[in-house]
């Protein structure tokens, strides 16, 4: 130990800010305040000051924030179970752990806190981080609390999630006492493998806990009365503007439209699988509810796997400001270490995106551009370069865009409403693929190629878009599971598996039906002993225009 541990340990007390140990700034916090009380207080002393300058800085509000202090090794267990230190017992956590265990030890990645969506926010800080690394951090987490507050994507997530997570391990341990656990394993594993065939569109819809909608609400909404569509005109005009001959061939034409709706199962094409699954495959009670479990779980990780490049940006871009303009003048000999952090963080991920770097660039080019006036038609129009580079209203719209950017918008939208041509430029966005040999190539640098290939990666999470058609395929209760061609062909190594365990669940013969490159379409099933794939049928053609 230390003489400042000791120090600190014995008096069980922070050390005072102006010794020689604080401004060495490198030290760590388990270094500099010794005891875990002292850390504790020290944070608290931190987050008193961090909290003042955010809310001077910023006029969105946050939930009450809370900051945990643990060592490596508690970090490595919370991530592993994907940030909640009580869940149901699986193998795919210990999984998790070895991998990000593994990352860390080998330099190839470092984790300096985490952060979940809660109220009040948790967010879980590392005690072997420098003292300036952790200022920054608690600067990145307040802002991460604003994002999860009033983007409209995380309205409906459940704010009580980790008491939901303690919840959902007790009810499944409960199931393993009663009915084993290998089966109540065996059935978790395949509900897990389909965890993200839900409609993640629609998060921001409220969901009830055991949420489960039945045909016959379906059919209920479905079947209130048939309104033909009538002009507004004067009531001396009406009988010849909305003539009733006209209006009752409406109706009928309608109704006999709806009927043949009802007729099948779902009416509608429905890529909510897991929620089609709890309603009306022959699942016991413990079943279903395992089943709803593991998709309310994946409803609450949905909006943050689509905000990843806001949230981490709109974090970078206040953490940066609340650290040079606020808490780097009360501390100036820490500015080169920020900066070296800051910059890591920031840098270029080689093939792939840096969502930090991404999101924070494209922020502060939004707010550029609203400041200067750099958007409308009146920009839109001109073609004069050097007026464009010169172009300034001073409007100083920036912030408010910024606001109102982070409120409104997900990835995909958010790249397809900002990314602009001169972003990519003078970032070198561009597109890639590899030749013969394997080896990478830059196949475009053009403003459209690049969107599309950022928005591709961004839709549906970048998973194949799925949606059951028919649950009664030839009268059989064979179910049709139907993939929206976008360009990219169903992975072979993962449909197929897939396809095994929806038929585990659902215990009939179960059809995915997918489209080549070539336009070949083509059905994969499994019945319960054999996996196939050949060329749809016949019978198996009208689906396909079912869904687009």
């Amino acid at each position: 130990m230390s003489d400042l541990e000791h120090s600190a340990a014995k008096n069980n007390d922070v050390p005072s800010l102006d010794t020689e140990a604080f401004r060495r700034h490198k030290i760590t916090v388990h270094e500099f305040a010794g005891s875990r009380g002292a850390q504790e207080r020290l944070i608290q002393g931190w987050k008193n000051e961090i909290e003042e300058i955010v809310k001077s800085i910023c006029p969105l509000d946050f939930f009450p924030q809370e900051f945990v202090v643990v060592n490596w090794k508690q970090l490595q267990v919370i991530l592993a179970r994907e940030g909640f230190p009580k869940r149901y017992e699986h193998w795919r956590f210990g999984q998790n752990y070895e991998s990000q265990s593994v990352r860390d030890s080998y330099g190839l990645g470092r984790t300096y806190e985490l952060v979940i969506n809660t109220d009040p926010c948790i967010a879980y800080l590392l005690d072997s981080n420098s003292v300036q690394e952790t200022r920054t951090v608690m600067a990145h987490v307040y802002f991460h609390n604003i994002f999860f507050k009033h983007n409209a994507y995380f309205k409906a997530t459940d704010r009580r999630m980790l008491d939901k997570m303690g919840d959902h391990a007790e009810r499944i341990k409960r199931y393993q006492e009663e009915h084993g656990p290998l089966v109540v394993e065996s059935f978790l594993d395949n509900c897990l493998s389909l965890d993200n065939l839900i409609d993640v569109h629609s998060v921001a819809l409220r969901r009830a806990r055991n949420e489960v909608v039945q045909r016959s609400t379906l059919e209920r909404r479905a079947l209130d009365p048939i309104k033909p569509a009538r002009f507004d005109v004067p009531e001396y005009l009406d009988r010849y503007v909305n003539p009733p001959e006209v209006l009752r061939a409406q109706v009928e034409r309608e109704t006999k439209e709806r009927d043949q709706r009802l007729k099948r199962l779902p009416p509608e094409p429905e890529q909510d699988i897991l929620l089609f699954l709890m309603t009306h495959a022959p699942l016991d009670p413990w079943q279903q509810d395992v089943l709803s479990m593991v998709r309310n779980e994946s409803y609450y990780f949905a909006p943050q796997r689509m905000t990843k490049i806001m949230n981490e940006g709109w974090a970078s871009y206040w953490h940066s400001k609340c650290m040079t303009e606020h808490l780097l003048p009360r501390y100036p000999s820490e500015t080169v270490d920020y900066c070296d952090f800051n910059s890591s963080v920031l840098q270029p991920w080689g093939k792939s995106i840096n969502p930090y770097r991404l999101g924070v660039r494209l922020l502060r080019d939004i707010e550029e551009r609203w400041d200067k006036g750099k958007f409308g038609h009146e920009w839109d129009d001109c073609r004069d370069m050097e007026a464009r580079h010169n172009w300034d209203k001073k409007i100083g719209l920036g912030q408010e865009e910024i606001l109102r950017a982070m409120i409104t918008h997900n990835d995909l939208t958010f790249i397809y409403h900002y990314l602009t041509p001169e972003f990519c430029a003078e970032n070198k966005l561009y597109t890639y693929e590899h030749d013969n040999e394997g080896d990478v190539y830059v196949s475009s640098e053009e403003f459209d190629d690049v969107r599309s290939m950022l928005a591709r990666s961004l839709m549906n999470l970048g998973e194949p878009k799925l949606a059951v058609v028919d649950a009664n395929h030839a009268n059989r209760g064979e179910l049709v599971i139907l993939h929206s061609f976008d360009g990219q062909e169903l992975n072979r190594g993962l449909a197929e598996p897939t396809c095994k365990n929806l038929q585990r669940i659902w215990t009939r013969p179960v059809h995915v039906l997918t489209q080549d490159k070539d336009g070949t379409r083509r059905r994969i099933s499994y019945d319960g002993k054999t996996l196939s794939s050949q060329k749809a049928s016949d019978d198996y053609q009208g689906y396909f225009e079912r869904i687009g």
